[in-house]
């Protein structure tokens, strides 16, 4: 029998893979209770004050986040819905999780064929905020390919590269994605264009066809 052994080291990281992120909200108010004045606290109230604040700079460490997502990469299933990971087959595109639904349905090929209802889109899980925009006037395709090097042509045929910065305003609860989980999202985006050049719908659970 083999048994699968995930490298840690760090008992933390499993809490962060386990339990969803907090927001930025969330965070800030935390933040504020472990700085407000204890002066009029005993020297046992003071200790597991400062206690509790470490513990916290320990699980909020940006370095530790980092680690937990690599580590997901290799153990699909057991994390937190709510979190960028790989997905490397068509059928994980089409189980894809709230989030990683939410950014797959960013990308602007699969968002047309949506407004047109020539998808599935996930069903009932998935909830389009902007049901009418798409590519750049989308905020999530804008949050995903903020400062990515695209490749394009200019009037003259010729190649160039261009980087784009969106400066948007965060949506409540949101935080500007790290550069590997853009990298998840794109990498998702390849096997949605596989998908549909295979005529198959990444959207449907059930591995359906489109009719297009």
């Amino acid at each position: 029998m083999q048994i699968n052994v995930i490298p840690g080291g760090d008992p933390s990281l499993f809490n962060r893979m386990l339990f969803p992120e907090a927001t930025p909200e969330t965070q800030q108010w935390i933040y504020e209770q472990f700085h407000r004045d204890t002066s009029m606290l005993s020297d046992l109230g003071r200790r597991f004050i400062e206690g509790a604040g470490n513990l916290y700079k320990q699980l909020n460490d940006p370095s530790l986040m980092r680690k937990a997502r690599n580590m997901a990469r290799n153990i699909k299933g057991i994390m937190h819905p709510n979190m960028i990971t790989y997905l490397d087959t068509v059928s994980e595109v089409q189980s894809a999780k709230p989030v990683m639904q939410r950014y797959i349905m960013a990308m602007p090929q699969i968002r047309k064929l949506y407004h047109k209802q020539l998808c599935d889109g996930y069903s009932e899980s998935y909830v389009d905020h902007e049901p009418d925009v798409i590519g750049e006037d989308h905020y999530d395709y804008r949050r995903v390919m903020n400062g990515i090097v695209q490749e394009y042509q200019d009037d003259e045929g010729n190649d160039r590269w261009k980087a784009v910065m969106y400066p948007d305003d965060l949506a409540e609860g949101d935080r500007e994605l790290d550069i590997d989980e853009k990298f998840m999202i794109l990498k998702s985006w390849d096997l949605v264009r596989f998908a549909l050049s295979q005529k198959k719908d990444p959207t449907d659970v059930f591995n359906g066809d489109l009719e297009i």
